[in-house]
């Protein structure tokens, strides 16, 4: 009777352990961890390729060239998104963003656009862009800008017309809020999160 009794309960425990271990199995395969919520985003040249961002592959800009760019966002958050695409010209010296604690760069935005996103949706944004003049004092450069047909004269210069490049950031409508900011609360973990981009160029007189 003892052994039979001792029988019974090893089979007890060995049909407990094989139940726990499917309902595991079970429950890791119809509940998957969660997924990363993020946006991409990406810069193509004039052919909507990741090349020929400038004429003959030369990055020194001349007045009047225009240069066809597209800035696309695809949006991976699993919901509806509000979002802005922000250009800013900078320097070689300007603050670049900061995707760690969500400040933006600190110079105004040559243009803004905003658009409201499907989840997997990709906005693509054709940008058309010229220097429409250069200014130089002494060695100091500065520029005024086309941007899809919209003047715009940047605070930011360049010692003698080298190493500008035009930033361009994501931000998003934080839920709760009603206030853009630079990237995006992460839903798996409660971090905010940014991405952002540069295209470094030269600008000539001639």
């Amino acid at each position: 009777m003892a052994s039979a009794s001792k029988g019974f309960r090893w089979s007890v425990v060995v049909f407990v352990a094989v139940t726990l271990i499917y309902t595991g199995a079970a429950y890791v395969y119809v509940t998957p961890p969660p997924r990363e919520s993020l946006f991409r985003l990406y810069v193509l040249g004039e052919e909507q390729m990741f090349e020929h961002y400038f004429p003959d592959e030369n990055a020194t800009v001349k007045p009047g060239v225009v240069l066809r760019w597209y800035v696309g966002v695809t949006n991976l958050m699993g919901s509806v998104q509000c979002v802005a695409v922000k250009a800013k010209l900078g320097n070689a010296t300007t603050q670049s963003p900061n995707g760690a604690d969500g400040t933006p760069a600190p110079v105004p935005a040559l243009i803004e656009l905003r658009r409201v996103l499907l989840n997997n949706e990709t906005w693509e944004i054709p940008l058309a862009w010229k220097v429409t003049e250069v200014r130089q004092d002494g060695d100091v450069v500065s520029l005024v800008l086309d941007m899809n047909g919209v003047e715009v004269e940047p605070i930011v210069h360049a010692i003698s017309g080298d190493n500008f490049r035009v930033m361009f950031e994501l931000w998003t409508l934080t839920p709760g809020s009603g206030d853009m900011s630079l990237g995006w609360i992460d839903r798996s973990s409660g971090e905010r999160r940014a991405t952002w981009l540069q295209v470094w160029f030269n600008v000539t007189a001639t």
